[in-house]
């Protein structure tokens, strides 16, 4: 009888169940929180929250974005570990390759592609990229050379970034003017921003103060994108890349932040 009164009463209360509102009731594993609840990455939230909690940031949540490279992406490697496509993964085809005697070389912990500054060089086709635009590299210096570019645009030495002088000083420029910056240090990774904007172009390093070139840089567009070299594979960086994104604008400061956030996570 006892055994009987437990199903019957099982039944009845699964019944009832079925007519309660599913927001009326909760049912916690352990005691309900106090004051709320957290998601990892986002701040605390209140208890009984309804809203949506906004995805992670990526950098196509920024308008602009042309080409978008990770080194553990779309990296087609030919005898070993030599890199002849890295594809782009902004959706809009622009990958780079590399002929035999220019690919780079992958490698791993954590995976990156090295430039041996001599011949090694990536280079995309032609797109549409004029000025205004920003590159944003991850990249790590391993030894310094003066005169040795770190990228180009698809015709040789038309917009490009370069190491200057024998100790850790970059500039940029599309043919004129050239900003200088302090640098990057060798061996550390960095967050290394370009932007060509004529006499408002910026070299900006971890989100730190830009340097500005404050007189034009001249009027080149670059029609593509090159890296590790010049477009000519004739004054190669020593360097190794973990990620770059381009975008066809200058971006604001809340956007570099959001993107060196990003590249500092990877």
């Amino acid at each position: 009888m006892f055994k009987a009164r437990n199903i019957l009463s099982s039944f009845i209360i699964s019944c009832l169940l079925l007519f309660i509102p599913a927001n009326e009731f909760q049912v916690f594993a352990e005691s309900p929180p106090q004051g709320g609840f957290s998601v990892p990455g986002q701040e605390s939230l209140p208890q009984g929250y309804q809203g949506e909690v906004s995805a992670p940031f990526v950098p196509s949540d920024i308008s602009g974005l042309v080409a978008e490279f990770y080194a553990d992406t779309g990296v087609t490697l030919e005898a070993g570990t030599n890199v002849s496509n890295w594809a782009d993964q902004s959706g809009n085809g622009n990958d780079y390759t590399a002929t035999f005697s220019a690919r780079p070389t992958f490698h791993s912990s954590p995976d990156r592609i090295q430039f041996n500054g001599m011949g090694n060089r990536l280079r995309s086709a032609t797109f549409t990229l004029n000025q205004s635009f920003t590159r944003v590299f991850l990249i790590t210096p391993i030894s310094w050379s003066a005169n040795s570019f770190i990228c180009d645009g698809f015709t040789n030495q038309t917009t490009y970034m370069y190491q200057n002088n024998l100790s850790p000083e970059i500039r940029l420029t599309a043919g004129s003017s050239e900003p200088e910056h302090p640098g990057i240090t060798i061996g550390v990774e960095a967050v290394l921003i370009g932007i060509w904007d004529r006499a408002s172009s910026q070299i900006i390093v971890d989100d730190g103060t830009p340097t500005v070139a404050g007189a034009d840089i001249g009027a080149a567009n670059p029609a593509g994108i090159t890296l590790g070299n010049d477009a000519a594979s004739n004054n190669g960086s020593a360097i190794s890349v973990r990620a770059e994104v381009v975008y066809n604008k200058v971006l604001s400061p809340s956007e570099i932040t959001q993107i060196t956030d990003y590249f500092q996570t990877l």
